[in-house]
């Protein structure tokens, strides 16, 4: 049967499980600089704070989304080909329960994709799949991609519009017209809904590739061993990113020589995965 999790308290729930294991979370102290540290035989790196602490690791791993993409870029010349990309979300005051017994999920289809010149519009940047919003024709939106349910408290919350983001600088805002069209499309489908008035909206940032797939191993073929990226995992994060770090721990202890069981499965994941797949320019 389907089902959904509540985001905040998974990502709480894995936070607290990593800290019973040992692990130290840092909150409000940004990176602000990476350096590397070689000799003969071993390579450091070198990670200063915001709060003025530094650390010392042979292995760090890059999960920064969308956020900070010039970090490597000025620390070793390395520009991951991630495309910042927004959703829209908004959540009506209560309404009674029961107004919506299912989650809804509504995006395009493929037969639809094959009828747009996507040349001609936002959705070229990406991979069709992402669906991005909305995508156009003679002023006309073509297509809604929205999905959304009720919570246990008569809550009703829906996401939508997946929008670019051009600003270099990532200065995220909310776009209201679009929210507007994308509510007024749910309205239609669930009539009974509380109006728009006093809806708390929201946006949720993410990372996507061109070919739709995330970015997760070494760079260790730009003479970077022991520097590991996990990113562009675009709407699907809270789904994919536990496995995620489960294999990429794999792959760091396995490097280190412990004895580790990756299976043929994870191994194919990994290659297809690898970061160094694409041809950048340093």
């Amino acid at each position: 049967s389907g089902g959904h999790v509540d985001p905040a308290k998974l990502t709480h729930g894995l936070c607290e499980a990593a800290m019973r294991k040992g692990a130290i979370i840092l909150e409000n102290e940004r990176v602000i600089s990476l350096e590397r540290m070689a000799t003969a035989s071993s390579t450091v790196y070198v990670v200063k704070t915001s709060s003025g602490m530094e650390y010392h690791t042979g292995n760090i791993v890059i999960a920064t989304g969308c956020h900070d993409p010039e970090l490597l870029n000025q620390s070793f010349g390395i520009k991951l080909p991630i495309i910042p990309v927004k959703g829209q979300i908004w959540v009506t005051e209560a309404s009674s329960l029961n107004t919506l017994n299912h989650v809804i999920y509504n995006a395009m289809s493929d037969m639809v994709w094959d009828d747009i010149d996507v040349r001609s519009s936002e959705g070229s940047n990406l991979p069709r799949a992402i669906n991005i919003n909305p995508t156009m024709r003679n002023g006309n939106r073509l297509f809604h991609h929205v999905y959304g349910r009720q919570t246990k408290d008569g809550y009703i919350l829906f996401g939508g519009d997946r929008i670019v983001v051009h600003d270099e600088h990532l200065n995220y805002v909310l776009e209201n017209e679009k929210l507007k069209s994308n509510f007024e499309h749910i309205k239609k489908l669930v009539p009974q809904m509380s109006p728009m008035e006093g809806a708390y909206c929201c946006y949720m940032p993410f990372s996507m590739l061109k070919d739709g797939k995330p970015l997760l191993g070494e760079l260790a073929r730009f003479d970077l061993p022991g520097m590991w990226v996990a990113v562009g995992f675009g709407p699907s994060g809270i789904a994919l990113g536990p496995e995620a770090g489960n294999l990429l721990a794999k792959a760091i202890r396995k490097k280190l020589c412990q004895e580790v069981l990756i299976d043929e499965t994870q191994v194919r994941i990994l290659a297809e995965l690898d970061p160094c797949r694409e041809n950048w320019k340093r």
